[in-house]
């Protein structure tokens, strides 16, 4: 089953930089688009669990690579799968895209409940009216960790890089993954947590667990909603001892007390949205929160003044972007080289601007991290034909017609050469 949404206009394609535009090469293609009027974003998928003894259905989000050199990506598992799906899937893409390259792309598991009470409260609590299945957490976390995460990492194409999103009861169980299973993800996003759960248990747990704990290898985004009742301030809402106000008060202290004041080193940060209420928060806090996590990922803007700087010279340029991409591999736990795609637009720009020197070591740079990519070798053979070194244009068109998939584009610009240089 696929998982539609219809647009009635046109999107307007975003653009992240306006200096990126004398380098960026137009896209004009439509990624995943099934039919006229029409975006596929993902499919469903149904598994059985057998520590819930249960079928639990997932939403599943897989990015459209750029390149071939794209095999593999981080996952975010995303609570509450129904609700935020497709704003999460919209923003990655929008973070994520080819010309915005500001968060590595991602696949969005969005889970989706059967018995959200049972399965997001990792302790029983109270609940006045209706059934209460509560404190089944532990048990869904080790369907998570047990079944849903090696069926995710064995059925597509993942890297060991996983961002785990929840809110309200989804962002206790945020915490509490955090607190008592943090090998599972590497980041977290807890939006409006319902920390007040069960006598506040978890706020308690967590005063211990992070004095006993090294988490510096983990980022935690906590975004606070203004619940508070009228008149009330957060200074004068940590003094009050109404229940009305035990849910903003307990994220309060976690943010402002609990982890500031810990020793487990976790890399954290906390936002108070004054004009977002606890259903509006997701939206906007959890594009705040990609952006923070991912905050060493986006190439610095600075680089691109770099390249046509003329008192900057070619090792400088290919040191920057390496030892950028060497942080980036450092931080997400596995080789990523600059992409392809972004060292290409690099180099046609400088082509364009007649930056010959520099020109050549970004398509040279793709040549060396993608030599199987028939792409590279076009691209250096573009180069050749226009600095006149027409004996290594032929080589490097050949060298793509033979390389990967081909393309009948290199073919005709060989062919083009040859006839030009009258040879057979």
């Amino acid at each position: 089953m696929k998982i539609l949404i219809k647009f009635p206009h046109e999107p307007q394609q975003l653009i992240a930089l306006i200096c990126f535009l004398v380098f960026i090469i137009p896209n004009n293609s439509v990624s995943q688009t099934t039919q006229e009027g029409i975006l596929n974003i993902g499919f469903t998928q149904t598994i059985h669990s057998s520590i819930l003894n249960e079928k639990r259905t997932i939403w599943i989000h897989i990015p459209e690579a750029y390149s071939d050199s794209e095999e593999a990506y981080p996952v975010v598992y995303l609570l509450d799968g129904n609700t935020h799906f497709k704003s999460v899937v919209g923003m990655i893409e929008a973070l994520s895209s080819k010309n915005n390259s500001i968060i590595p792309k991602l696949i969005v598991v969005g889970i989706l409940n059967t018995d959200r009470l049972r399965d997001l409260t990792p302790k029983h609590g109270n609940k006045e009216n209706g059934p209460n299945t509560s404190g089944g957490g532990e048990t869904f976390m080790a369907f998570m960790q047990k079944e849903l995460i090696p069926f995710i990492d064995k059925t597509y194409p993942t890297k060991p890089y996983r961002l785990f999103i929840g809110h309200s009861l989804g962002g206790l169980t945020v915490i509490n993954t955090m607190l008592k299973r943090p090998e599972i993800f590497n980041s977290y996003i807890a939006l409006d947590p319902s920390l007040w759960w069960s006598d506040s248990a978890t706020l308690q747990e967590a005063k211990m667990i992070l004095n006993n704990k090294k988490l510096s290898n983990e980022t935690l985004y906590v975004a606070i909603a203004n619940t508070m009742t009228t008149n009330m301030t957060l200074k004068n809402v940590v003094q009050d001892t109404s229940k009305q106000t035990q849910h903003i008060r307990d994220i309060l202290e976690f943010s402002t007390q609990v982890v500031p004041k810990s020793t487990s080193e976790l890399e954290f940060k906390y936002q108070y949205y004054p004009n977002e209420g606890h259903s509006s928060l997701p939206l906007i806090a959890t594009y705040d929160a990609l952006r923070y996590i991912f905050l060493w990922y986006d190439l610095d803007k600075t680089y691109i003044p770099l390249i046509i700087n003329p008192k900057i010279n070619e090792t400088t340029l290919i040191k920057t972007l390496t030892d950028h991409y060497e942080i980036v591999s450092s931080k997400l736990g596995y080789t990523v080289l600059p992409p392809e795609s972004l060292v290409n637009q690099f180099g046609y720009g400088c082509l364009r601007r007649k930056l010959f020197d520099k020109a050549e070591v970004f398509f040279k740079l793709n040549v060396k991290n993608y030599p199987n990519k028939s792409n590279v070798f076009d691209s250096l053979g573009d180069f050749y034909s226009e600095v006149g070194e027409i004996d290594k244009a032929i080589i490097a068109f050949k060298k793509a017609i033979n390389t990967g998939k081909g393309n009948r584009y290199s073919k005709d610009k060989l062919n083009a050469l040859l006839a030009k240089a009258d040879r057979p």
